[in-house]
């Protein structure tokens, strides 16, 4: 199973003297499989591709149940942690959480979701501007140095660390049960104010494309609100960790937490 031109960058080492670019893209509505009905690991963020679906030749039977996430938590700071390999990577604080929901008309509830397998679901993150209209997932850098006599240029991922989730069943602070999407181990590289949008995909909805390709069809859309990376000298005391994060720990999802 592969995303549409999606591929995690790793960190590079710095360099003499380099200057970095945001590099906009739209992420694209589809996702290619090539085991449909398998999940397979993670899957990178949703960071290019075109600006609508593909003619469809062989549509195939989806759920007529329609689906959506809110938001149950979402990050308000976090500390940049630049190009450099770093010791002790910083993640942006809270770590964003979602769940699932049935739509009731306009109405979200969530009811009806206990016969539902969690891992038919899988949200992306991918890093926008402030107001949401420009994709700032890629960074491209140009490199200055006394070797090589032209500039060089690379391209980075700004959002770094595990960019995909799949449903997970869990309790939730009032006992009941539910389907979470955590991200607890976001980073992001760069300074300023940023949001994370949100990409649900439901691998039972599915599509053949011309090629016979089995491709996933993006299903909702949701944006976090405005968080602030700072730099090193001016990050802000983190505070503890809310009780949701407490309670998604203690069941043993990996979340960092603070007292």
């Amino acid at each position: 199973m592969r995303l549409l031109a999606c591929k995690q960058t790793q960190q590079s080492p710095p360099t003499a003297s380099s200057t970095a670019t945001i590099s906009s893209s739209k992420p694209p509505a589809v996702v290619r499989l090539r085991n449909a009905g398998r999940i397979g690991p993670a899957i990178s963020p949703l960071v290019s591709g075109p600006d609508s679906l593909p003619s469809v030749t062989k549509p195939l039977a989806a759920s007529h149940t329609r689906f959506s996430i809110i938001i149950r938590q979402e990050p308000t700071q976090g500390r940049s942690i630049g190009f450099a390999q770093p010791k002790g990577r910083r993640f942006i604080d809270p770590p964003l959480i979602l769940q699932l929901v049935q739509m009731d008309g306009d109405k979200p509830t969530k009811s009806g979701l206990d016969q539902i397998e969690p891992e038919r679901f899988i949200c992306f993150a991918s890093l926008v501007s402030e107001d949401g209209t420009v994709d700032q997932s890629v960074i491209t850098r140009t490199h200055y140095d006394h070797i090589h006599p032209h500039p060089t240029t690379d391209t980075l991922a700004s959002l770094v660390g595990t960019t995909s989730a799949t449903g997970m069943r869990l309790i939730d602070l009032d006992r009941s049960q539910g389907t979470f999407f955590v991200f607890s181990d976001l980073s992001v590289r760069i300074q300023g104010v940023f949001r994370l949008k949100c990409h649900l995909v439901n691998m039972d909805d599915w599509m053949t494309m011309a090629s016979d390709v089995p491709t996933a069809v993006e299903v909702e859309t949701v944006m976090t609100g405005p968080f602030t990376m700072h730099s090193p000298r001016n990050v802000p005391r983190k505070p503890p960790s809310s009780p949701l994060s407490r309670c998604f720990a203690a069941q043993g999802v990996p979340i960092h937490i603070l007292n």
